[in-house]
């Protein structure tokens, strides 16, 4: 029974609409920005997505000029009346490192990092770990999740912990079609 708001961060061209394809939206993390100066619950809550009941969700944008109306620093109060009105409250950032998602991340809780066991993901692990601490963040929020994991990956898991200097929290199996 605990309600749940999914933010999509993933700037420019967030997917998490995909999965919600049958609702329609009405406003975006854009439509959020725009309104931050008379932003409080009562109205996060008429302007989010509603999946059901418990489940509430907050778009990318469909066009470049909304996403660039969204200022980074409006972020952090929306996640924060989020905080206190939703139990979880889940931002996904994609895959790029922008104003907005280390804004976004600033109040994090927890970080859950889906990589792949590839030599690119790895790299590309590292330089967020080396981000996360160059802005000071407290390291012990990370946490390490690996998708798609085939039999024989490129990269070992073992190799992998040894690299980022952390343990794996939980493995998916790639989907076998």
């Amino acid at each position: 029974d605990k309600r749940v708001l999914l933010i999509d961060v993933g700037l420019p061209v967030g997917d998490l609409d995909v999965f919600f394809a049958d609702k329609q939206k009405t406003y975006d993390l854009a439509s959020f920005s725009e309104e931050l100066s008379r932003l409080d619950s009562s109205l996060l809550d008429a302007m989010v997505t509603k999946i059901d009941e418990k489940l509430h969700f907050i778009s990318t944008p469909d066009s470049a000029q909304r996403v660039v109306q969204i200022k980074p620093e409006s972020i952090v109060p929306l996640v924060d009346i989020a905080y206190s009105d939703y139990d979880f409250v889940i931002l996904d950032i994609g895959a790029v490192m922008d104003p907005i998602s280390i804004h976004a991340l600033s109040k994090a809780d927890l970080v859950y990092v889906v990589s792949t066991l590839t030599i690119a993901s790895l790299r590309k692990v590292n330089h967020f770990i080396q981000l996360w601490a160059d802005l000071a963040y407290e390291p012990e929020k990370l946490s390490f999740i690996i998708n798609k994991l085939d039999k024989t990956p490129e990269v070992s898991i073992s190799d992998y912990e040894k690299v980022i200097g952390k343990k794996i929290e939980i493995t998916f199996p790639r989907d076998e079609v």
